[in-house]
């Protein structure tokens, strides 16, 4: 099949140059990964915080004259809790990325 002058079936032939892997390439690679892990654990922690402020709010409605704590459990469960999902993802994405 013809398009344009261009074969579908071998696109190098025609007016497509053969594609050459410029230099940077290889190293948007680890790149391109840290920032897959960065998003991961930044969406994480969203969904972690939408889970404090509903369970802090469950907690004023639910004991609405008790005395208030430390909010230090809702910090560790934003921020710290993440961590550990988001690096057993990266080290089973890291030990099976290369399997075919």
């Amino acid at each position: 099949m013809q398009m344009q002058g261009i074969s579908l079936r071998n696109p190098t032939k025609g007016h497509c140059p053969p594609f050459k892997a410029h230099k940077y390439t290889i190293y948007n690679l680890v790149g391109c990964k840290v920032l897959c892990v960065i998003t991961k654990y930044a969406r994480m922690t969203t969904y972690m915080w939408m889970f404090c402020e509903g369970f802090y709010l469950h907690k004023l409605i639910a004991a609405s004259f008790a005395e208030q704590k430390s909010l230090r459990m809702f910090y560790f469960i934003g921020w710290v809790f993440p961590v550990f999902p988001v690096t057993t993802f990266s080290i089973l994405r890291w030990y099976f990325a290369d399997e075919e």
